[in-house]
C-alpha cells in the first residue's frame, strides 16, 4: 500500500471514528421518548490490557419538559463501578455517568452492561454497554504491539511525574499508520502523532505528564486510546495507573 492511499485510509478512517464516537458517547434523541433518549449505548475500549482499570463517562440528556429522577443504577458486576446522580436531570440538562472497569484476569471478548433507572413513562430502564477485548501481559493486539501496556505515573502533591516512552510496533505485512484517537489533555502533553509504521518496523513515541492538579474523579480510571489503520482499523486503550 502506498503513503498516499494510507492517507486517504487514515482520514476515512477518522471520520468514521469520530462519528462513533459522537454517536456512542451521548444518547440519541428519537420523538417517540418523553424524557431521555435512545435505550441502549455502547463503548468499546478495544485491546485493553488484565488488570486494568479504564473509565468512559457517558450522558443522559432529559429532552423532555419536567425533570428526570434517576431512581437506581445497577452495574454490571464487581468489575464495574458507577458515579451516581444525586438530582434529578432539569429539562434540557444532562447527566454524566462515569462506568469505570477493571479487567483483572479477563480474557478476550468482555461485555459489561450496567442499568439505569428512571421515572421516565416510556423508557424506564437504560442500558450502559461497555465492551473490550482483554489481552495478556506483553501480548500483541492483531498485528500492532504497544509495550508498555500501560503507564505508570506518581501523583506526589497534585504534581504529576514519570516522563515515558511507548514502543510501538507493527508485525504484519502491511503500512499502518497509528494516531491519538483521545487522551486525557489535561494531564498529557500533546502526543507527537499520527505517524507511518511500515511492515515489520517499530518506533519510540514520547508521552509526558503535564505539571498540573488532578482531581480525583480525572485520575480514576485516566488512559489514551489509539486508532490503527491499515487494512482494518484496530482500537487500542493504554491505562495510565496514577500512585501517590
Amino acid at each position: 500500500m502506498t503513503c498516499k492511499y494510507l492517507i486517504r485510509r487514515f482520514l476515512s478512517s477518522l471520520v468514521i471514528l469520530l462519528i462513533v464516537f459522537l454517536s456512542v458517547g451521548h444518547f440519541a434523541h428519537s420523538e417517540n421518548e418523553s424524557a431521555a433518549a435512545a435505550n441502549s449505548i455502547i463503548w468499546h475500549f478495544g485491546c485493553l490490557p488484565q488488570k486494568s482499570e479504564v473509565s468512559h463517562t457517558f450522558y443522559l440528556p432529559n429532552k423532555g419538559s419536567s425533570p428526570l429522577a434517576i431512581k437506581e443504577i445497577k452495574s454490571g458486576c464487581s468489575c464495574t463501578s458507577v458515579s451516581k446522580i444525586e438530582k434529578p436531570i432539569e429539562p434540557g440538562d444532562s447527566a454524566a455517568i462515569a462506568v469505570t472497569f477493571k479487567s483483572g484476569r479477563y480474557r478476550g471478548a468482555v461485555t459489561k452492561t450496567t442499568k439505569v433507572f428512571t421515572d421516565d413513562p416510556v423508557n424506564e430502564i437504560y442500558e450502559l454497554t461497555i465492551q473490550a477485548n482483554v489481552i495478556k501481559k506483553d501480548e500483541a493486539c492483531g498485528i500492532i504491539k504497544l509495550l508498555p501496556q500501560k503507564l505508570e505515573w506518581v501523583n506526589d502533591n497534585n504534581i504529576i511525574s514519570g516522563d515515558s516512552i511507548i514502543n510501538i510496533a507493527n508485525t504484519g505485512p502491511d503500512t499502518l499508520s497509528v494516531s491519538v484517537f483521545h487522551q486525557p489533555e489535561n494531564i498529557i502533553n500533546k502526543i507527537k502523532l499520527p505517524l507511518i509504521l511500515p511492515p515489520d518496523s517499530e518506533t519510540d513515541v514520547p508521552i509526558k505528564p503535564k505539571p498540573a492538579n488532578i482531581i480525583s474523579f480525572e485520575m480514576k480510571g485516566t488512559s489514551i486510546t489509539f486508532a490503527v489503520i491499515g487494512r482494518d482499523t484496530t482500537i487500542v486503550t493504554m491505562p495510565i495507573e496514577i500512585k501517590k
